[in-house]
């Protein structure tokens, strides 16, 4: 089996800029016209002190494509225009090998700057594993069509431009010890004296349409009656037994017109949640802002934030009223500790003996257009565990399926009536030192050529109430839907 190329990777060299431009207006100018790029945001805790990042790549050395209903593997090394095809029978197997080959240039690689090391990403691979590598993990009754975007797509960025906050400085990070790179040189020219940036409006106005005129913008899966059918279906399943909780969600599209990355720069500034990141891999763009920690995996330790139990947000007036509802409401609370003692029992089976806790328990956290209820669940993993075990142990992730998992997944199947694809996976990075941090692939948006499409859901409980769930699932949705129904983009 082919598994990655032997690449010349024998350093890790930093070069440093302080520059009153903040990464909202250097990375659009980086990655305009790029086929290939990322911007995510990272927070890191050194010392008691929480750090961010802003991490920016363009030009991977190669990208590794996989699609599971063919189960093929492509390898392609977009400078070379070049691309290998070869069939292998499970992808977390191919994961374990490209962990070896992490390793292997690790021995290799030199951290001149000892102060990196503190950093959360020094480059690696950056991707996403989508809903659909859950075949690779139990056997399914398919009824669902196999979704249009790979399954998973991980792209190979051997140089990072990263911005720290708090010194307000840029740093250039490159595993090449002499790079003289055409990203290197784009930076050096934007951060030059001559360099004019356009002007940036970091505000706009949502569209002021209707509750109704908002929804008819858009295709989507399940329609109110369609749900409705969806929903009696899960309580008959927990009436009967069979599960506790199941998560439904229905998939909203319409064409697409606009600019992803200045959509993404709009909304991020909107958004504000912690977990914003952009990928561009040709003509797929994703636009997350996660607000949940899938995975997370720091020299031994395993970290997972699962967030269920929601209160959508109306007015200013109604907050203290509304988070006090959410925090007493026993449907809200059950939905989150269900997940909670799944994800346990996931984390479980690659950590040690005694060491997985739930270090929070049913923490309110804010967001524009919702509050949460959120958890925390660590570990310490057990020795010699690989990242790929970790990851199958633990996906797809509980707080997006449901409990008990493999009922529900085979559930998900009869009453949902178009894939997930990368929706209810996991996007971040897999750094070249082996830390993981992934998130869920919620609240993101998904641009492919002329079609926009994102996607809402909700846990469902035996305390459900049907017209709530669907407000829910809506409410969820009310932020892309007002912004990508503005007038201007029509």
């Amino acid at each position: 089996m082919k598994i990655l190329p032997d690449l010349n990777y024998n350093a890790i060299v930093c070069r440093e800029w302080k520059t009153e431009k903040e990464p909202d207006w250097v990375y659009p100018e980086i990655l305009k016209n790029e086929n290939y790029g990322i911007w995510f945001e990272v927070e890191k805790t050194q010392g008691g002190e929480e750090r961010k990042f802003s991490c920016l790549s363009i030009n991977p050395d190669f990208t590794v494509t996989r699609n599971s209903d063919t189960k093929e593997i492509l390898l392609h090394f977009p400078e070379k225009n070049f691309s290998e095809r070869f069939f292998c029978e499970n992808y977390f197997s191919y994961l374990s090998q490209i962990e070896n080959w992490i390793q292997e240039i690790q021995t290799k690689i030199v951290i001149e700057n000892l102060s990196l090391q503190n950093f959360p990403f020094l480059g690696g691979f950056y991707g996403y594993f989508g809903y659909g590598l859950k075949n690779e993990i139990e056997f399914f009754k398919k009824k669902i069509p196999v979704s249009q975007f790979s399954d998973s797509v991980l792209c190979f960025f051997p140089e990072v431009l990263i911005f720290l906050h708090s010194e307000k400085k840029y740093y250039f990070v490159s595993m090449k010890e002499n790079s003289n790179s055409d990203f290197y040189k784009k930076i050096q020219k934007i951060f030059s004296d001559r360099y004019t940036f356009p002007e940036r409006k970091k505000d706009f106005s949502l569209t002021e349409k209707t509750f109704e005129e908002l929804i008819s913008d858009y295709n989507l899966s399940l329609d109110q009656n369609s749900y409705s059918i969806a929903f009696q279906k899960i309580h008959e399943s927990i009436f009967s037994g069979k599960i506790y909780q199941a998560c439904l969600t229905a998939k909203f599209e319409k064409k697409y017109f606009g600019n992803p990355l200045e959509d993404f720069f709009n909304l991020k500034q909107k958004s504000k949640t912690p977990y914003t990141s952009y990928v561009c891999i040709g003509d797929l763009h994703i636009l997350s802002f996660s607000v949940e920690k899938f995975l997370s995996i720091q020299e031994s330790q395993i970290i997972s934030r699962p967030v269920k139990g929601t209160a959508i947000r109306k007015s200013i007036a109604e907050d203290d009223n509304l988070k006090k509802k959410l925090i007493t409401s026993e449907k809200e609370k059950s939905e989150n500790c269900i997940i909670v003692d799944l994800i346990r029992n996931d984390i479980g089976r690659v950590s040690k003996t005694g060491s997985v806790k739930v270090n929070k328990l049913l923490e309110i956290e804010t967001h524009p257009s919702v509050y949460q209820l959120v958890s925390e669940v660590v570990s310490e993993k057990k020795k010699n565990c690989s990242f790929s075990e970790i990851l199958k142990a633990l996906f797809p992730g509980g707080s997006m399926t449901g409990a008990p998992k493999i009922e529900v997944m085979n559930l998900i199947e009869e009453i949902e009536t178009c894939p997930r694809g990368i929706y209810s996976g996991a996007i971040g990075f897999w750094d070249i030192r082996g830390e993981v941090d992934l998130n869920m692939v919620i609240r993101t948006a998904f641009i492919y050529k002329d079609k926009l499409s994102f996607h809402s859901g909700g846990g469902i409980v035996a305390e459900s109430i049907l017209q709530n769930e669907w407000e829910e699932l809506v409410g969820k949705s009310e932020f892309f839907m007002k912004y990508f129904s503005r007038k201007e983009l029509i």
